[in-house]
């Protein structure tokens, strides 16, 4: 309820106007009365006009029109609401204005407003184009959907055939109508071929169609009945044959003679001699080192019909007196050296990869029955150990599996430290490590950008936010004699092994997740130069980075699919912001940056992600109670409007 007492200059009053109930709610189709009470404040008889204000004053009365009122006396007018049963009038809240002029003085006025609730109501129609058709295989019928309801509905079309002779298919399982909207719906209609026969067969079909979801109120739709559209084929054969008695006969004996074929070679297949088919190959046959150093462990999966199993030792892991191994000699990074056994190269020199029916150079080595699925080789020589094997089925024998091969190590390298691991081979590794870090430690890369961020501007574009970085982010330390202020050295700690993670996705703002490499799996599949050119760096040097180098340019990528595309052209080396455009609405965008210096690039920014407004949408919206009082602010993608009088 709400009212407007305003004193003119020359002391008339204007009336006053009060609506009993603030909102109401209006059935489609149905009468429903409030009442609104008229009062004269003023000194001298008035009489006041009364009319409807606002887009429902269509199906909205005043009675009387008119009030005759004495100083301080009031009558009450009844409004009636009567929303039409339309899809014209769409479920929703209107805003209806009552207003009381004097006829005396024309612009002494008053105006009161109620809410006016209008709830949705379900009704539509379904119209066949043509529902009987004379096919070989396949028919197409027209189901036209007409919404004739106030609010937009989600229909479900499903269509059976009784019978079980048809596959009948909507092209579209469900069609979402606007109110007043109509739509066509294809139904296919297969059957199966008819290749020879003298009648048509005759098959029908039945289309449903449901109101299943409210869209407007975002609701399932529930208690409303179904519509129903038949339909019906007229199948003909491919080749229309009418025969006569001796026709009939000829064919018969010919099926009689096709069957008794039939009978006989299934009989001569039955009786003909068995052969005798070899066993499959063992699957996941493989080859590793047990507990003692010299023993191999050999397990494989069981082929079925195997009565044995064959292990057969390839080139010289067979040979009675192992040959010598060759030994060569590793040079290390640091200028170390380590002597091991020459590995045996898989896939080279004739060694087979793939099971197959010979194997050159091979001993066997033991006799397994099945049930068996594992087998210890004990006192092997050192070096590679290699193994095929074979099932057996009586006197039959699968294919020689894929080669499996396992290194020995050589017992009489040193192990002082027990830890399994020659003493040489972890002195050098670890001056390779060191050689590896100080090689790191040298590429010094820029600082990326910090505080990124994304913000949608329209329903097509967004902006970009950054700042260059005035110290080590977090996750990155500064190069080595470099002077920087204390607070900020305690606030840059070494960076682990970056990993990507999903954004956090804000509407009106941007995302935020762990640090992604420069290179990053990632963007490997996505155009622009930047996705593979910083992640050839070690690790160590990704981690350092130096925020008075100079900045030549950044880098914007796009996420594509499960790639990243450079966003071109892009900004300026000077630039703190950037706009993307030519986008879709309501739709989600994800970012990353990074800054290129004179002779390096950083790593890139964590991703960042943001939706895109919507399109704006008419809606109707209650005004304000009062002329004075501001214009209600909208949400994104809402348009308001107000065409009631100032």
């Amino acid at each position: 309820m709400s009212q407007d007492v305003v004193g003119d200059a020359d002391e008339h009053v204007r009336p006053l106007v009060a609506i009993r109930d603030a909102q109401v709610r209006a059935e489609p189709g149905q009468y429903t009365v409030t009442t609104a009470e008229v009062r004269n404040p003023g000194a001298i008889v008035e009489t006041y006009d009364l009319r409807v204000l606002g887009p429902a004053a269509a199906w909205v009365d005043v009675s009387p029109t008119f009030v005759s009122l004495f100083p301080g006396d009031s009558e009450d007018a009844t409004i009636a609401l009567q929303p039409p049963l339309s899809s014209r009038i769409v479920a929703g809240t209107y805003a209806v204005g009552v207003q009381a002029i004097s006829q005396v003085r024309p612009e002494v006025s008053t105006t009161a407003e109620v809410t006016v609730t209008v709830p949705p109501f379900y009704r539509f129609r379904c119209y066949v184009a043509q529902s009987t058709f004379t096919v070989r295989t396949k028919a197409t019928m027209l189901v036209q959907i007409v919404n004739e309801g106030n609010s937009t509905v989600t229909f479900s079309v499903t269509a059976e055939d009784p019978e079980g002779f048809l596959n009948v298919q909507p092209a579209t399982p469900t069609v979402t109508l606007a109110p007043g909207e109509a739509r066509w719906v294809d139904i296919n209609v297969r059957v199966a071929p008819k290749l020879v026969g003298s009648t048509f067969n005759t098959h029908s079909f039945m289309v449903t169609v449901l109101p299943i979801r409210d869209e407007d109120a975002d609701q399932p739709i529930l208690d409303v009945d179904s519509e129903l559209a038949s339909g019906g084929i007229a199948q003909r054969p491919f080749i229309r044959v009418r025969l006569g008695a001796l026709g009939r006969l000829i064919l018969l004996l010919g099926i009689l003679g096709l069957i008794a074929g039939f009978f006989l070679s299934r009989w001569i297949a039955n009786n003909a001699p068995p052969k005798e088919l070899n066993p499959p190959t063992p699957l996941e046959f493989q080859a590793t080192l047990g507990s003692s150093p010299t023993d191999v462990i050999l397990t494989w999966a069981a082929s079925p019909g195997a009565t044995g199993y064959t292990i057969y030792a390839v080139g010289s892991t067979g040979d009675p007196v192992p040959t010598p191994i060759p030994t060569v000699v590793v040079q290390l990074p640091g200028g170390g050296a380590i002597g091991q056994a020459a590995p045996l190269v898989v896939g080279s020199d004739g060694i087979e990869l793939s099971d197959t029916p010979v194997c050159d150079d091979c001993a066997s080595v033991a006799q397994v029955v099945a049930g068996v699925s594992r087998f210890v080789v004990e006192n092997v020589p050192p070096g590679e150990a290699c193994y095929r094997i074979a099932a057996t089925r009586d006197a039959s024998q699968s294919l020689y599996s894929p080669i499996a091969c396992t290194f020995v190590p050589d017992p009489a390298l040193r192990d002082d430290d027990g830890n399994g691991i020659p003493d040489a081979e972890e002195a050098a590794a670890a001056e390779a490590e060191a050689a590896a870090a100080a090689a790191a430690a040298a590429e010094i890369r820029p600082c990326p950008p910090v505080t990124f961020s994304v913000r949608p501007v329209s329903p097509t574009s967004v902006a970009l936010l950054w700042r260059k970085a005035t110290q080590p982010p977090k996750g990155f330390r500064a190069p080595e004699g470099m002077e920087i202020p204390e607070v900020r050295a305690r606030q840059s700690v070494p960076l682990l092994e970056p990993k990507e993670s999903t954004p956090l996705l804000l509407r009106g703002g941007g995302g935020k997740d762990d640090m992604a490499p420069g290179s990053g799996a990632s963007g490997s599949g996505a155009s622009g130069s930047g996705a593979s050119g910083s992640g050839a760096s070690s690790s160590g040097g990704a981690r350092v980075c130096d925020p008075d180098q100079e900045i030549t340019a950044w880098t914007i990528q796009r996420r594509i699919f499960t790639g990243w595309s450079n966003v071109t052209p892009g900004p300026a080396p000077s630039d703190t912001a950037f706009e993307v455009t030519g986008l879709e609405p309501a739709t989600q965008y994800c970012f990353r940056m990074r800054a290129t210096g004179p002779a390096r690039t950083s790593r890139f920014t964590p991703r960042v992600c943001a939706v895109t407004d919507a399109q704006p949408i008419l809606a109707p919206v209650p005004s304000t109670s009062s002329g004075s009082d501001p214009a209600p602010t909208s949400a994104p993608g809402t348009i308001i409007i107000d065409d009631l009088p100032l």
